[in-house]
């Protein structure tokens, strides 16, 4: 029953929608700037790799081998088509 006053409570229900439209582009803000955010770097770093940039073909595939990453057989045909391409390109 009503009274005879107001519009009973519909003005809660357009408050509590618009509370949550709110919340809900706030969420969405907060999520897009965190994933944006992901992919840049700070100040002082870059992408090169720990190692160091001045490493050859031979030294990542006798690190890998070492590693563990890949096995003798792979090693040894990887092996041989680096050499086959240095022997190309001179």
């Amino acid at each position: 029953m009503m009274w005879g006053f107001g519009c009973g409570g519909m003005l809660w229900m357009w408050l509590g929608a618009i509370l949550w439209l709110i919340v809900l582009a706030a969420l969405a803000w907060a999520l897009f700037h965190l994933a944006r955010g992901k992919g840049r770097l700070s100040e002082g770093q870059s992408y090169s790799h720990p190692s160091g940039p001045n490493r050859t073909p031979l030294q990542i595939l006798q690190e890998r081998y070492a590693r563990g990453e890949i096995d003798a057989v792979t090693f040894d045909d990887m092996l041989a088509r680096l050499r086959a391409s240095e022997e190309s390109r001179q």
